[in-house]
């Protein structure tokens, strides 16, 4: 996903147009010489960041090729800001800027608002896609590293993976690459070279370092900044820089170092052979930067005899790298949108998506990149500046009207019915009169929210605290209606990932989560209150974005040992709260299904192989499948002031068990609870807390 593709200088082949001969004489200094082995270095880098993507089997390090990329991006980009000195600082960053704008801008724009159009109509808001607007908007704001650095987990994770803007990072990258390094290189050319050069060098040294990510740097920044690439970018400028000084003690063409071409596309192809996520960026990424380094050493100025020159300059490498960065704009939103829609299983379809790309890209590349590029308004540096800050002005503009017409053009059930479909506080059955009060506010490493009721009377005494995870929220649609038909106050600790008394192991980081939210509860909490403990205790039988079902019987059966230990454990924790005299409910395990309902239930999307199950479960063996966990919640509940409630016969009274329908679906996904679940789910809920409330509360018997 290396936007190094965009760093291509004018070449010969350019210069056939007249037009475009004429517009770059206009617009600055003459186009550096064209080296055809770039062109083909860079097809290489393209077609593995493809492999990978379409499937990582095929190419495990496949994703090295973006740092191929960047190596490029470095050394043709000073290069080319060699024809510049000389000038007014001004003039050298500003025509700098237009150039690049102009060289990157057009086509970007077009893959981006077209994939935001795309992802409009076509992808629903859920855990997977949660992200995806705000990283198209960062993209087009030069900030998409920054943004999927601190929202997005890693670069591997499934919400990247799912994300059609994520390839938009190394771009981003670039982008500030190009605010910095300028002036930089303006200052290694004038008269303070000498400090200018340490200050780069220092720069390098810097990165290099943080892209170990020491103590205080998390993977994912060292990942995505431009702190932990600078000094792959500055890899190439170094070059350029050795190379040039090579140049100014020879004349003529200097004779080939083969061997170094050989050995860098030997380093080239175990990094993309042997390399792995875990060893990025560094020292994961030394392999296929310093493989190419060596082909550019090895290859720059040659005599074009040796077998890697011919074979980097042969007319299908050059014509691949051409059309490389409108490859790389367009590959990985087709990819995702596959995904999304009919799936990217099977050879058909990935070869359908390689065809689809090639195609858009040479679109591209002929009616955007190309046109944009050499038009005659680029003659004059302020015109050429101002078009391309209204392009980017008419590219927010337009993600902002598809943003205001997207409920218009959602194609998807879930955006469509989204009241049935998202747990929300609209049309809740209450007293007349009565309003609910919502307040969200952060706790420790979750959150809690507080309902209230009001405007009507009698406010209970008593108040609900409700501790667990994503699908403790997913209660909130029931919770609500329990607040409005009883007035009691509800207090919900949000952890999002972090089940709580889950009866498997959980991270060191959710059992200090969930011990926050106990605690919080136990400084409050008074006798008659009650505590509810809903959350995920089965393994999933699919995750949302996984395409192969888990063995979930080897997986229980491997924490058996753990959940009978663990019954004391949680009886301890619960302890202080029920000599309170709290009422602790536990939630028994609702009905799960291997169909991610969501990604489902529409016409462009049931061919998917995640759906083949068709969303519907046998009763028997759903039963089956809890009953260890439930047994071990009874085992628990017999303490006294515990008891349980289960909401797996209003969700799955008869066989087979059934997630829904389109207008009216009882589950989101494979496991959390829709709108209209809750719905159905709500009286059982409020009429069994009633009756416990009614209940005095039980001394503890321990």
């Amino acid at each position: 996903m290396g936007s190094a593709l965009s760093t291509c200088t004018d070449s010969p082949s350019d210069l056939r147009d007249p037009r475009a001969a004429e517009s770059l004489r206009a617009s600055g200094p003459a186009p550096q010489p064209y080296h055809a082995y770039i062109d083909g270095l860079r097809a290489v880098a393209i077609l593995s960041v493809f492999l990978f993507h379409i499937e990582p089997k095929w190419l495990p390090g496949g994703f090295g090729g973006v740092d191929v990329f960047f190596v490029i991006s470095g050394f043709v980009v000073s290069s080319s800001l060699r024809a510049h000195t000389g000038d007014s600082y001004a003039r050298f960053m500003g025509d700098f800027l237009a150039r690049r704008a102009r060289r990157i801008l057009p086509p970007f724009v077009v893959v981006i608002v077209a994939t935001y159009l795309f992802a409009a109509a076509f992808i629903p808001k859920a855990y997977l896609s949660n992200q995806i607007a705000e990283t198209g908007w960062a993209a087009l704001l030069a900030y998409a590293n920054v943004y999927l650095s601190q929202n997005v987990d890693a670069y591997f994770a499934p919400r990247a993976e799912y994300n059609p803007f994520t390839h938009a990072w190394s771009l981003s990258v670039e982008e500030q690459f190009y605010f910095l390094f300028p002036t930089l290189f303006f200052l290694i050319t004038s008269r303070r070279r000498r400090w200018a050069h340490a200050v780069f060098l220092l720069l390098c040294a810097a990165s290099i370092w943080f892209a170990f990510a020491p103590d205080g740097v998390r993977r994912s920044d060292a990942f995505y900044w431009i702190a932990g690439r600078f000094w792959e970018l500055g890899a190439g400028v170094l070059m350029m820089f050795h190379l040039e000084a090579q140049r100014r003690h020879a004349s003529g063409p200097r004779r080939e170092r083969a061997a170094f071409a050989y050995a860098g596309c030997t380093l080239v192809a175990a990094g993309f052979v042997m390399n792995a996520p875990h060893l990025y960026p560094l020292p994961g990424a030394m392999l296929p930067v310093a493989g190419a380094l060596l082909v550019i050493y090895g290859l720059h100025d040659s005599d074009g005899r040796s077998l890697a020159t011919r074979f980097l300059s042969a007319a299908p490498m050059t014509a691949v790298g051409k059309l490389s960065y409108s490859l790389y704009l367009w590959h990985w939103p087709l990819i995702i949108g596959a995904k999304w829609t009919a799936g990217i299983e099977g050879a058909p379809v990935k070869i359908a998506i390689g065809a689809l790309t090639i195609v858009l890209s040479w679109l591209s590349y002929r009616l955007v990149e190309r046109p944009f590029r050499f038009a005659a308004l680029h003659r004059r540096l302020w015109v050429s500046l101002a078009a391309s800050v209204a392009l980017l002005v008419g590219a927010l503009g337009a993600l902002r009207t598809i943003d205001i017409w997207e409920p218009k053009l959602a194609q998807t059930a879930a955006k469509r019915f989204e009241r049935v479909w998202y747990p929300n506080l609209v049309d809740l059955p209450g007293p007349a009169g009565c309003t609910l009060s919502v307040i969200r506010r952060g706790a420790g490493a979750g959150f809690e929210s507080v309902m209230t009721r009001q405007g009507c009377a009698p406010q209970a005494t008593r108040r609900l605290f409700v501790i667990g995870d994503s699908h403790a929220t997913a209660y909130i649609t029931m919770l609500a209606s329990f607040t409005m038909a009883t007035g009691v106050d509800v207090h919900l600790f949000d952890n999002a990932g972090c089940s709580f008394a889950s009866f498997v192991p959980v991270s060191a980081a959710c059992t200090q989560t969930s011990a926050a939210s106990l605690q919080a509860v136990d400084s409050t909490i008074t006798a008659g209150d009650l505590v509810f403990l809903p959350s995920l205790r089965l393994f999933r039988l699919r995750n949302q974005e996984s395409a192969a079902l888990a063995d979930v019987d080897v997986m229980m059966n491997s924490v058996a040992a753990f959940r009978l230990n663990a019954i004391e454990a949680y009886r301890g924790d619960l302890r202080p709260l029920v000599q309170k005299g709290a009422r602790i409910v536990f939630e028994l395990p609702k009905p799960i299904f291997p169909t991610p309902l969501f990604r489902c239930i529409d016409w462009f999307n049931r061919m998917n192989p995640v759906c083949a199950e068709k969303g519907e479960q046998s009763r028997a063996v759903l039963l089956a499948y809890r009953q260890p966990v439930v047994d071990a919640i009874l085992s628990l509940s017999t303490t006294g002031g515990m008891t349980v409630w289960d909401p797996f016969p209003v969700l799955c009274p008869n066989e087979p068990c059934a997630m829904g329908s389109r207008r009216a679906p009882l589950f989101f996904d494979g496991d959390h609870l829709s709108h209209h679940g809750n719905l159905m789910l709500a009286p059982s809920f409020i009429a069994f807390m009633r009756e416990l409330m009614e209940q005095e509360p039980a001394g503890p018997k321990f």
